[in-house]
Parts: C-alpha cells; structure tokens; sequence
C-alpha cells in the first residue's frame, strides 16, 4: 500500500513540474504590444531611422523614389495617412519594404499600432 501511495505521489509531482514548465516556457510568441504607448518619437523614428531613412534611400540629399522623403514625424505621417506606409510596410504592396529585408514582428506591430492609434508624436 505504501509503494503504491509513493508511487501515485510521484507522478503526480511530476505531472505537476511538467504542467508548471509548460506554463512558464517561452514558446516564441510575440509579447503583446501595448498600442497606447506606441509613440513616433521613442518608438516608430528608431525604426525608420535605421531601416528607411538611411544613405541613398528615404533621407536628403538624393531620396529613392519620387522624392519619398520619411526623416520627419511630419513627412510620415502624411505616408501614412495616404495608405502607403501601411501598403508597403505591412502589406507589401506592390512590394516589401525596406528593400533588401523585411522588418520584424514587433516593427511591424508598432507601426500598425502607431497607424491605427492616431500618429502619437
């Protein structure tokens, strides 16, 4: 009886360790992001700055494009408010951009916050 009750203890501890462990792990999921603090300034120009508004793209002296200027909070937001930042970024219509490679998960889901949230500057 005492083998039996030990042994009914002990794998119920472990089917309770195993349950807590896949509680707790980490399985590759996005963090939800908060759309509210989503800002341009701390969060949307970092982005920008280091995949679009680089040497030879969407920054002075020689933009791509027909003149597609994104270094200001001004400039893209008014892309934004057109639709296209959302078409090319999110969409990738009619193509992906920045050139080159996509953005991430997360870049992505903080611009479709700040797109969707009212352009916090």
């Amino acid at each position: 009886m005492k083998s039996t009750a030990l042994a009914l203890a002990t794998t119920l501890t472990f089917l309770l360790l195993l349950l807590a462990q896949a509680c707790t792990k980490d399985t590759g999921k996005i963090p939800s992001i908060n759309c509210d603090t989503i800002s341009y300034a701390k969060h949307i120009a970092p982005i920008i700055a280091n995949n679009c508004s680089v040497s030879g793209c969407h920054v002075n002296p020689q933009p791509a494009g027909p003149n597609v200027l994104l270094d200001t909070y001004d400039l893209l937001k008014a892309k934004g408010e057109e639709g296209r930042l959302k078409a090319r970024v999110i969409d990738g219509t009619p193509s992906y951009m920045p050139l080159g490679g996509q953005l991430s998960a997360d870049q992505k889901s903080m611009i479709s916050c700040w797109l969707s949230n009212g352009y916090k500057p």
